[in-house]
């Protein structure tokens, strides 16, 4: 999924094991719409996203699906990132260091 930021990620920290946690939002252009999704990363994955990304930034995700239910009952999805990558924005920019392409960290709190 190739996709541009809505607002800077929100970024956090587990309780239990003090891991990185970064939720996002996308917006994706589709046929004649733009879809928003949900986006969660943790680990190394989720601080350099916290680090390279801002507002309006284009990504490449690659991730799963997953699902939860919320206090009412209510399924909500949204997509674990295991890799991405920076959209070529033709500026010729380039990262300080390399991003982390590592499969993402399981986690053990609310997914989003």
């Amino acid at each position: 999924m190739t996709g541009n930021l809505t607002k800077d990620p929100e970024m956090s920290v587990t309780t239990k094991t003090n891991t990185a946690v970064a939720h996002f939002t996308a917006a994706c252009n589709g046929n004649d719409e733009t879809v928003f999704m949900y986006c969660k990363a943790l680990g190394k994955n989720a601080e350099n996203i916290g680090k390279f990304f801002k507002k309006g930034r284009g990504i490449v995700i690659a991730g799963e699906l997953s699902q939860y239910a919320d206090k009412e009952g209510k399924t909500h999805t949204y997509v674990l990132v295991q890799n991405w990558d920076f959209v070529n924005e033709g500026r010729g920019n380039k990262p300080a260091t390399e991003p982390n392409t590592n499969q993402a960290d399981t986690g053990e709190e609310s997914p989003y």
